[in-house]
């Protein structure tokens, strides 16, 4: 919404960089403040906002603008609202403060964020493989996923790995979207080097993919609003 809103985007792809400038004029916003960029290609934009001071202070004196006095501060935050793409632990590092200053968020209640808010609920633990996952609990049918275990350290990888006999295997961050920190590995001696910069994660057998006529990746998905299931059956998202 011109003169209102603020959108922030990866500054270091340039279709993407070009395309949102091009949207931006045609919705009349002002490009000088209204949109904002990343300094890296990220997708998921939180880890690089909250290294980025320059543009967290930008945030900032966008929001709270010259208020000085605690009212000030409040009546100013409560005017925006940041609508995240997830409610991450790298997103909270970086937008806590504004959130504490009175600014709304859009998201998921901690208490579903605990519980189902990250892909540990596809798998069962390598150290509790008897435990029925989240998922299973659930009791709303089978869903098929590829096997898979929750691991913490290498030795629990290692574990995990040979349980699944695969020949190649994918480590997925529990947490994270657009591929951001997947790898795949084929080899045990590649595991003893995984490192765990993105926390716990999934290791899963790696499955053949499905694609479309022109060879490009498909990605089958659901799509919810609360309890409700938006249509009858899966959707294909294509993966550009």
């Amino acid at each position: 919404r011109g003169g209102r809103d603020v959108v922030i985007c990866p500054g270091e792809l340039p279709n993407l960089r070009e395309f949102v400038l091009t949207v931006a004029r045609v919705l009349g916003l002002d490009i000088d403040w209204q949109v904002l960029f990343t300094r890296g290609t990220a997708l998921c934009m939180d880890v690089e906002i909250g290294d980025d001071d320059e543009l967290q202070a930008r945030l900032k004196q966008l929001v709270f603008g010259g208020a000085t006095t605690r009212d000030a501060v409040a009546a100013a935050a409560k005017r925006w609202v940041i609508v995240p793409y997830t409610l991450s632990a790298p997103f909270m590092r970086w937008a806590q403060p504004l959130l504490d200053a009175g600014v709304g968020v859009v998201g998921d209640v901690p208490e579903w964020q605990a519980r189902y808010g990250d892909k540990s609920i596809l798998h069962r633990h390598v150290l509790t493989p008897d435990e029925p996952s989240v998922l299973e609990r659930l009791g709303i049918g089978r869903v098929r996923v590829a096997r898979g275990f929750v691991v913490e350290t290498v030795a629990q990888l290692v574990r995990a790995y040979r349980i699944l006999e695969s020949p190649t295997v994918v480590i997925k961050p529990l947490v994270g979207a657009a591929g951001e920190g997947i790898v795949f590995l084929t080899a045990e001696q590649e595991l003893l080097l995984y490192d765990f910069g993105y926390g716990p994660v999934l290791i899963e057998e790696c499955l053949d993919v499905e694609k479309a006529d022109d060879g490009v990746v498909m990605a089958p998905a659901v799509h919810y609003m609360q309890t409700e299931l938006l249509g009858r059956e899966p959707v294909d998202q294509i993966m550009a």
